[in-house]
């Protein structure tokens, strides 16, 4: 499955006249390796090339893949990008993705600058937008949970429930039909949410349907103010309002 994703994506970069290509965008590297794992502010990146050496380039923090391709070690106090800049061919032109840093593309066009950096985003994102057999059944099973998940959600919904009880409640049930062994909610990093009442009614939950709950209260430690610093450093939408008709309302946006 993933080396016919992978040949997908090379097809695409030799129609651009790319032997080589940086992924850094950790969902494009998941679809074409099954490796997961989210760097932060870290080097990370899925090094394709034509010839087939792919090279996966991880820093010692993260789990050891079991991806069949080369693996590039490193650790915060390396000169990765030195690393990064030696392992690739510094003559021909680099494919990369939209979503690489200036902090790190920067660094490697001047550890290699005879190298034309052209932007390839669309090789994967293209790839991407095809799906294949496998994510075609896993749509179609996530439709299914998802209906069933909402149905039983309409039943127990109460006059006077919270929203904390309906959320914790459907995530109860996504955990119970996927065959998660834990589920919990984000809802606590809110400085407006009650954690001690979102974590009581987690554990009713667990009772309830033996999936274990997580007690959180994601708001410690600078939690929330953490979030908005990612938010900002990813580029991620934050909604600001709860979702519901009359929060919308409240903020002029209408439905």
């Amino acid at each position: 499955m993933y080396q016919e994703r992978i040949s997908r994506v090379l097809a695409a970069m030799e129609r651009m006249g790319l032997e080589q290509m940086l992924v850094s965008d950790p969902d494009s590297i998941w679809y074409l390796t099954g490796y997961d794992v989210f760097p932060f502010e870290r080097l990370y990146a899925f090094y394709l090339r034509k010839d087939g050496q792919h090279k996966l380039f991880l820093n010692k923090l993260f789990p050891v893949p079991e991806a069949p391709y080369e693996q590039v070690w490193f650790s915060d106090t390396d000169d990765y990008l030195a690393i990064l800049a030696n392992a690739v061919d510094g003559e021909k032109d680099m494919g990369v993705d939209k979503d690489w840093p200036a902090r790190f593309l920067l660094p490697l066009m001047a550890h290699n600058p005879s190298c034309k950096y052209v932007l390839a985003s669309d090789c994967v994102d293209d790839a991407r937008a095809c799906k294949d057999a496998v994510e075609q059944d896993l749509m179609r099973e996530a439709s299914r949970i998802n209906d069933v998940v909402m149905e039983r959600a309409a039943a127990y919904m109460k006059e006077g429930m919270t929203e904390r009880e309906v959320s914790d409640y459907i995530a109860a049930q996504y955990a119970a039909e996927h065959g998660f062994q834990w589920f919990t909610t984000t809802l606590s990093i809110s400085p407006h949410k009650d954690a001690a009442r979102i974590n009581a009614i987690g554990q009713e939950l667990e009772a309830e349907f033996g999936v274990k709950h997580l007690p959180s209260d994601f708001k410690k430690h600078n939690g929330y103010l953490r979030s908005l610093q990612l938010s900002e450093q990813y580029g991620l939408y934050r909604q600001d309002y709860c979702g519901c008709e009359f929060s919308a309302k409240a903020r002029g946006i209408e439905g």
